[in-house]
């Protein structure tokens, strides 16, 4: 990149002065990464681009920490050599009010010990139920109290509490122990509520924070695929493979129509290892049109290349298609070991009955291993 700002064609002075600032972001990120990139993130803190950073993070083995009432401020920080503190400005509908406000309380009363603490701390003219909501879908809540759904849920009811007692702390109507907090939290009753699936803690997370941070709803099927024989998006750049099979979610899409009309798409197709741009040209997506929807995990066929601008690895699509259709494809084999006291068991010939009206449904073939000294298998086809 200092290289290619160097050459630029125009006004030598003007290369220079890009090739000085690529050098200096350069030597900041080598040497102080946390920093660099909490910085980074401070400047836009749209989804977008922070979700590249801390994509960029995870890669460098940086950890991101997520948003937290009692240690977070506004924008991006960096606590350690290692670690980035998630800003609470980039939650939605947290605006610098807000987070001034929790702050000021923060700075006044110490760390919050509670929900209800932190309610009846914080000005609930600036820190609404809409805010409350927010901040328990992005787990800024955690360290307090790790049940999202039950503060989301009861948001309103916490909003129309605090509102209560800072009027009667107003008007001189609290009781002699008003202003201890663990009598005020044995106050309020919590509603009863529908506790979060882990698919729905992640879904609102996405919601209020733009990316998945403490998970991914589909990572129990990327650890199947390391069984499948993919590759792993961090393998290809490293390795520079040309014609590859890769797996992940839907993260990003577009669709366009080309100069001849057909509508095509560009993707960002992400596993957890990175982000790998795909580009999905008509012959393609007229087949498999139905898949490209984000956060839908599918498998693509192609061939990488580099951008010849960027330099960015970039992949063109061959063929779309569906995890249930790769494990159909794929050679998988089922082997059981067996003793061979087993073997000899009236009860073998029910269990290989059983196995048998599995076999061949999928692709697959299952072998039986005798643990006897000749060795012996057998194959149920």
């Amino acid at each position: 990149m200092i290289e290619s700002f160097g050459g630029y064609g125009f006004n030598k002075s003007h290369s220079v002065a890009y090739a000085m600032l690529a050098y200096r972001t350069a030597w900041l990120k080598t040497h102080y990464p946390a920093e660099f990139l909490a910085a980074c993130m401070s400047v836009d803190m749209r989804t977008e681009p922070v979700a590249k950073f801390v994509a960029d993070a995870a890669k460098n083995d940086i950890r991101v920490i997520p948003p937290d009432i009692n240690i977070c401020e506004f924008e991006f920080t960096a606590p350690g050599k290692a670690e980035v503190l998630y800003g609470l400005g980039a939650v939605k509908h947290i605006g610098l009010p807000v987070v001034q406000e929790i702050m000021d309380a923060r700075s006044c009363g110490g760390s919050f010990k509670n929900v209800v603490d932190f309610v009846t701390r914080v000005n609930h003219r600036r820190v609404s139920k809409t805010a409350i909501q927010a901040l328990a879908s992005a787990g800024a809540f955690d360290s307090i109290d790790p049940d999202r759904a039950k503060i989301y849920t009861n948001a309103e009811k916490l909003c129309t509490f605090a509102r209560k007692r800072q009027e009667d702390q107003q008007t001189g109507q609290l009781s002699l122990f008003g202003s201890n907090q663990e009598s005020v939290a044995q106050q309020f009753k919590f509603s009863q509520f529908t506790q979060w699936t882990i698919e729905t803690l992640l879904k609102h997370e996405k919601e209020f924070l733009g990316i998945y941070l403490s998970g991914h709803p589909k990572e129990k099927q990327l650890e199947e695929l390391k069984q499948l024989r993919t590759n792993t998006i961090d393998k290809i750049r490293a390795h520079g493979l040309r014609r590859i099979t890769v797996c992940g979610w839907i993260s990003r899409k577009h669709e366009m129509n080309s100069r001849g009309g057909k509508r095509l798409a560009y993707i960002d197709l992400s596993d957890m290892t990175g982000d790998l741009f795909v580009i999905v040209p008509p012959e393609v997506f007229e087949a498999c049109a139905k898949q490209l929807e984000e956060d839908e995990l599918v498998v693509v066929t192609g061939i990488a290349s580099t951008d010849d601008k960027t330099g960015e690895l970039r992949m063109t699509a061959d063929n779309v298609f569906s995890l249930e259709k790769l494990r159909c494809r794929s050679d998988v084999k089922l082997i059981l070991s067996l003793s061979e006291k087993f073997a000899e068991d009236d009860r073998y010939a029910q269990f290989k009955n059983t196995l048998q009206q599995f076999v061949r449904k999928n692709g697959q073939e299952i072998r039986i291993r005798y643990n006897a000294r000749c060795g012996a298998n057998a194959m149920l086809s």
